[in-house]
């Protein structure tokens, strides 16, 4: 039997424990243009490790409704945050993430990943891959290779997840090539076409089809290293192990071992009706890591600043750190050599010596981009770095997602460890005037007044040495102009061409 996966802990109790430990704060006095009513989620009445139903993403409301003016920006952000709810409700012993409704996509081995039902024991499998190939990165790297280690010296292991529509659309898709559900199902129509195949070739029906398409990626420290483990979602996990050298320079696979894993990030990604190229949510722990000083709106003539505040002992950042000069990557997976998977530090020098002293250690990380946008700030509209309308979006981008996390974590109950995470931001991109399906983004030509929320989006546990670089989510995931083959649009998901179908037909 699993053990239980949902731990229960409130924020004053963490702070009362442990004083020292940070938390991030958010401003209390946001003006709020975005809110929920939870209670409809929890089924009418919220309580402590209660279960959340997954919004709809079949009847979902578009951003422009009816070829209207304004975007919504709102209702995206609702559907995040009740699907983050949704994917860490209990289930059996464990939650949903580990549950009927989701498959963990294993490691690569010889070029392919595999389906497994999360209900396996353990229930995540974040083992090294297997193939010797350049991109052959164990599942301790981020994109572009990076390795982090949190201030506890827990390597951050990442899982891969798909919900079982992903899974039958994959196979339904690789096996028939069907041409008329061409991108991901976006409609009650697609989604009905699935399950007909689902039902033909003889495999479960899907436990939540109402939420489409989902594709999820979660970050992971060691439970153990944690002040206060109570306060995460947990889960039993097999992970790899590593031997250090004599200096600490390299660190080399070792087989695998067994622990218990706490959540400190979790991408949720899913297509919702009329948008094909998926809704982008992110989640963090509050205590990752805290944000530069942004702006945001208190209802007032004027935005306010809230300031960056780095006291206490963030996961990821030392006590009373600056904010500058963080996110330097120190270790990274090696590629393309006889072992793959080797942990090490990064080459380039740095006054005479390595980068980050004492070799594969902990390095400071901040969120750069709050809420998934640049840190703007009316000098740089009076200086003319950018327009008026530039810093306007980023400051309601900002306060709708302060608004929203503040009001929606006042509602959780006390005792539920969920209260713990936070929404740091989402990104779509917007309908036609008129109606129609949204854009899928293709890196051709200016493509930024299609996007819409936190179009500087990432998450600091899983692109934590990119966010100085990478504009967003869209700009490696992403369909390549001229794409001739007919999974062009698949690219949108960058484990669509290595999984292997359910069934072979």
């Amino acid at each position: 039997m699993r053990r239980k996966t949902l731990t229960l802990s409130t924020c004053a109790c963490l702070l009362a424990s442990t004083p020292a430990w940070a938390q991030m704060t958010m401003p209390t006095d946001a003006e709020a243009t975005c809110t929920a009513d939870i209670a409809s989620w929890f089924g009418g009445t919220v309580t402590p490790n209660g279960v959340v139903s997954p919004p709809s993403s079949v009847t979902f409301t578009d951003d422009n409704p009816n070829g209207g003016a304004g975007p919504q920006i709102c209702n995206f952000y609702q559907w995040g945050s009740q699907m983050f709810l949704w994917l860490t409700s209990p289930e059996g012993d464990g939650i949903v993430l580990d549950g009927a409704a989701i498959y963990n996509v294993l490691p690569e081995v010889d070029g392919v990943r595999r389906f497994q039902k999360a209900t396996a024991t353990p229930a995540l499998n974040v083992a090294l891959r297997a193939e010797k190939a350049v991109d052959s990165l164990g599942e301790v790297t981020q994109a572009g290779g990076g390795t982090l280690m949190s201030q506890g010296k827990s390597l951050v292991y990442y899982g891969v997840h798909s919900n079982d529509v992903y899974a039958d659309f994959l196979t339904l898709q690789k096996n028939t090539k069907a041409e008329d559900l061409k991108d991901f199902p976006i409609s009650a129509d697609e989604l009905k076409l699935i399950e007909a195949y689902v039902e033909k070739v003889g495999l479960d029906a899907p436990v939540a089809p109402e939420t489409l398409a989902m594709e999820l990626k979660t970050s992971w420290v060691d439970a153990a290293t944690l002040p206060d483990a109570s306060a995460y979602v947990t889960m039993p996990a097999v992970v790899p192990a590593y031997t250090p050298n004599a200096n600490n320079t390299v660190w080399t696979p070792n087989g695998t071992q067994d622990l218990t894993l706490a959540l400190v990030g979790i991408h949720v990604v899913g297509t919702v009706q009329d948008h094909p190229e998926f809704v982008w949510a992110t989640f963090e722990h509050i205590n990752n890591a805290p944000d530069v000083g942004y702006y945001y709106s208190n209802g007032g003539t004027e935005p306010v600043q809230w300031p960056y505040d780095s006291s206490g002992s963030y996961t990821f950042l030392a006590t009373d750190s600056t904010a500058t000069g963080k996110n330097v990557e120190c270790m990274t997976t090696t590629a393309n050599k006889d072992n793959p998977n080797v942990i090490e530090i990064v080459a380039e020098m740095k006054d005479g010596g390595p980068v980050c002293a004492g070799g594969i250690v902990p390095s400071d990380t901040v969120r750069v981009r709050p809420w998934g946008s640049l840190p703007y700030t009316p000098d740089d509209v009076n200086s003319g770095k950018i327009t008026q309308d530039v810093f306007d979006k980023a400051v309601k981008n900002n306060t709708e997602l302060v608004s929203l996390n503040t009001n929606v974590l006042s509602q959780i109950a006390a005792g539920d460890p969920r209260k713990n995470y936070v929404q740091t931001g989402g990104i779509w991109t917007t309908t036609p005037q008129g109606g129609g399906p949204a854009p899928i983004p293709n890196q051709n030509g200016d493509e930024t007044a299609q996007m819409r929320g936190s179009l500087d989006l990432y998450n600091a546990t899983m692109e934590t040495y990119s966010q100085t670089f990478a504009n967003s989510c869209f700009f490696c995931h992403n369909v390549t102009q001229g794409e001739t083959n007919s999974f062009g649009k698949f690219q949108l998901s960058h484990i669509y061409y290595q999984l292997k179908p359910l069934v072979d037909e």
